[in-house]
């Protein structure tokens, strides 16, 4: 028949292995909690063709764009829009960029705008 000490032995392994699978996966990992990353949000594509945020563009009013952007941005994170500028940064976040160039018609200029978000706290 079989051999007894040689098939527990097997199945003691086994029950070993299976026990250190169940400890590292549900005990070390639950543990972990991993730091999510910045997520490309394309705000900027979202609001290309809203009217509203086209005319805060032309005016270059910043205010006016950033209260049409601001339903759009997860409350995980602070933004700011700059038109035709490029912001600096004293601080050490780290900041994603959304860049969308507007352009009405012939009359009228490209505008650039840039938009930086970054996670809050």
């Amino acid at each position: 028949m079989f051999n007894k000490k040689g098939y527990v032995r097997t199945l003691e392994a086994f029950f070993a292995f299976f026990a250190t699978f169940i400890f590292l996966v549900f005990i070390v990992n639950s543990g972990y909690l991993p730091k999510t990353k910045l997520v490309a949000q394309d705000v900027l594509y979202t609001l290309e063709q809203n009217y509203d945020f086209r005319e805060c563009i032309y005016a270059e009013n910043t205010s006016c764009a950033e209260e049409i952007v601001d339903p759009y941005i997860n409350s995980d994170f602070n933004f700011k829009v700059s038109i035709n500028e490029l912001e600096s940064f004293t601080n050490s976040y780290d900041i994603q960029v959304e860049q969308l160039f507007i352009v009405g018609d012939v009359s009228r200029d490209f505008n650039i705008v840039k938009l930086y978000y970054w996670r809050s706290g």
